[in-house]
């Protein structure tokens, strides 16, 4: 709905018009008499002076807002739809465009109107030379950028700055993520608000940080047939190391030992992750620039020209070794590639005793 109001003059008495649009603004009313700013205007615009640029109408008066001087029947026209100015007594709407190309010389297309340079449509006293958005006065050269969809302070990108500041006046959520502020350990990989912070950080932030606070992932045992223990996890942030503790049981043998561990990956998405392997914290069993993506690591052999653990019924010097090979094995897992980061988890598969 469009509205006008025309203020009181002393000779005569108006009524405020409503003016309603539809497919085309419908005219917002005339003006008469013969006075000049002191009383009705002429049907052609008055004799007075201009006090100033933007007098909404009022010749030689008080500047009562901010749509320039018009001409006749525009005096006290309120045309109070965005993008909408008063021109010969009819609320009209500037030219629609999509880039300041197609506009006028002296006019930018903003809001998907052609607006005059040093026209502010939207009242935030930046006009549209400098505004990137007169359909928003939250918008402007001057706001503070914060996370969401919006370019808020015209710098031509979104969400640009500290994830965590742009988040700063969120109260629920810590860090801007594909434009939408989530709480630590979640994320917004598919960049749809409907379901966002749809992806959980597994394991937790903070957690397997070090070789000192690895997890543990429990025991793997050679006896029988063997023990697998899998892990399913997305490291996630991406560039994040974690670090997983399991020990390897070798059980006593009457035969062969059967001890050997295994750890490899059997989902590795994108082919972005890596391992290493440690016999605790100061032992490299299997390390590299790039980590690995499978180890093997058996004692049924010594070299030497001995035979090793197998058999393992009687010891003997020159034949065989047996003994306990438990211990602790530190897996740490990390990123090979972060350039195209995703909530799909790795799955490492760790046996002992299995091949």
């Amino acid at each position: 709905m469009l509205t006008q109001t025309l203020s009181p003059r002393s000779a005569a008495t108006w009524v405020a018009l409503a003016c309603s649009l539809v497919l085309a603004p419908a005219g917002c009313g005339t003006s008469g008499g013969t006075t000049t700013d002191g009383g009705s205007d002429a049907t052609v615009a008055d004799a007075g002076p201009d006090t100033g640029t933007e007098d909404m109408g009022h010749d030689a008066g008080v500047d009562l807002g901010t749509l320039p001087d018009l001409g006749a029947g525009c005096e006290g026209v309120v045309c109070d739809v965005p993008f909408f100015r008063c021109v010969a007594g009819t609320c009209t709407e500037y030219a629609r465009c999509f880039t300041s190309a197609t506009c006028p010389s002296g006019s930018t297309c903003t809001g998907l109107h052609c607006v005059p340079d040093d026209v502010d449509v939207d009242g935030d006293t930046y006009p549209a030379a400098t505004d990137c958005n007169e359909a928003d006065p939250g918008v402007n050269p001057g706001a503070t950028e914060v996370c969401g969809l919006l370019d808020d302070n015209c710098s031509g990108t979104v969400d640009e700055g500290d994830p965590e500041v742009l988040c700063a006046a969120d109260a629920a959520g810590d860090v801007c993520m594909a434009s939408v502020c989530c709480p630590y350990g979640l994320y917004n990989f598919d960049g749809d608000p409907g379901n966002a912070c749809e992806c959980s950080a597994a394991p937790a932030l903070n957690t397997g940080a070090t070789c000192g606070a690895a997890i543990s992932v429990g025991s793997v045992s050679d006896a029988g047939a063997g023990q697998t223990v899998t892990v399913l996890d997305n490291a996630l942030p991406a560039g994040r190391e974690v670090w997983y503790r399991f020990t390897a049981t070798d059980s006593p043998d009457t035969t062969c030992d059967n001890f050997h561990v295994r750890v490899r990956f059997v989902q590795n998405p994108g082919n972005r992750y890596r391992f290493n392997l440690y016999r605790g914290c100061g032992t490299v069993l299997c390390d590299g620039n790039t980590g690995y993506v499978d180890s093997n690591f058996a004692v049924d052999a010594n070299g030497a020209g001995r035979v090793g653990q197998c058999p393992c019924t009687n010891n003997s010097s020159t034949q065989n070794s047996c003994g306990s090979d438990t211990q602790d094995f530190m897996v740490r897992v990390t990123w090979a590639d972060t350039s195209a980061p995703s909530c799909d988890p790795f799955e490492l598969e760790i046996t002992n005793g299995v091949f």
